[in-house]
């Protein structure tokens, strides 16, 4: 079966949101549409055979189809299946290629065997929920799916650390990176970084280093010191408020270390690198 975005768009509509929760057997039935789609699971598990295999899905997966792909969805009991599909014209995915994304190893909808799936971690889910909510009270008009999707292309990129660690690095490590940079974790340091991963320190240690190539305690104090630079660019507040928001109780320490990364002491950075328009 093709599904016609004329059919779901009969106002000429610029997307089409739809939210559901099954609670027992269910299947969407095999199809392909002339237009493209973003769905994930925010609650649950369940089966999508796409393009001749079979994916098994569970609540923070986000999977990113082409118009192309063949694909069917259903649940898998005793387990529950929440989704949330939003469908778009394949112009507004031409016009974010064109004006965003040229380099096709960053594109989420790139062409491959299978759609593109992204794994959020439960404050990721969270937040990708409530610009859902935030959509479908909104206008069905360009902008506001433009907008959507480029939060959560934002939301699937950026902090992941891919850019960092190798494909096959585990799920765990490159949750842990992105949250490791929140303040809360950042200032209480290794310890923190041990409990995001949720694994004994002895195996972060051996993970850290086959991935990073660097300790726990290298790779938290390099996060600290690109925070630290960071607001030395961009703000007028004191170094020692910087050391501190950042987790390095000595000052002198992160002054050691700043000045051996980035070649200059924390005071001659920020004067050479921090422009002021006014």
């Amino acid at each position: 079966m093709r599904l016609h975005w004329k059919n779901f768009s009969p106002q000429g509509e610029a997307f089409h949101l739809q939210s559901c929760l099954r609670t027992n057997r269910w299947w969407a039935g095999y199809h392909t549409h002339d237009f493209a789609e973003v769905f994930w699971i925010y609650a649950g598990s369940g089966r999508h055979s796409v393009n001749g295999q079979s994916q098994e899905l569970r609540a923070g997966d986000v999977v990113f189809i082409r118009p192309e792909d063949w694909h069917n969805l259903e649940t898998l009991p005793p387990q529950s299946l929440g989704l949330v599909n939003v469908a778009f014209p394949v112009d507004v995915l031409r016009h974010l290629r064109r004006r965003y994304f040229p380099d096709a190893e960053h594109w989420f909808w790139r062409r491959s065997t299978l759609p593109e799936i992204c794994r959020l971690e439960s404050a990721r889910l969270i937040k990708l929920q409530e610009w859902a909510e935030n959509l479908s009270e909104a206008p069905c008009t360009i902008f506001a799916i433009e907008r959507f999707l480029m939060n959560l292309l934002h939301l699937a990129a950026v902090g992941v650390e891919r850019e960092l660690l190798p494909v096959a690095a585990p799920d765990w490590m490159a949750s842990a990176c992105r949250l490791i940079r929140e303040k809360k974790h950042l200032q209480k340091g290794v310890e923190a970084w041990v409990r995001l991963a949720g694994r004994s320190p002895e195996h972060v240690a051996r993970v850290t280093k086959k991935w990073l190539g660097l300790t726990p305690t290298e790779y938290v104090n390099q996060v600290r010191l690109a925070q630290v630079e960071r607001q030395l660019r961009q703000t007028s507040l004191p170094i020692v408020e910087l050391a501190l928001e950042a987790g390095f109780s000595n000052l002198g320490y992160m002054y050691q270390l700043f000045k051996r990364r980035y070649g200059l002491s924390p005071l001659r950075y920020r004067h050479k690198y921090r422009k002021v328009i006014v």
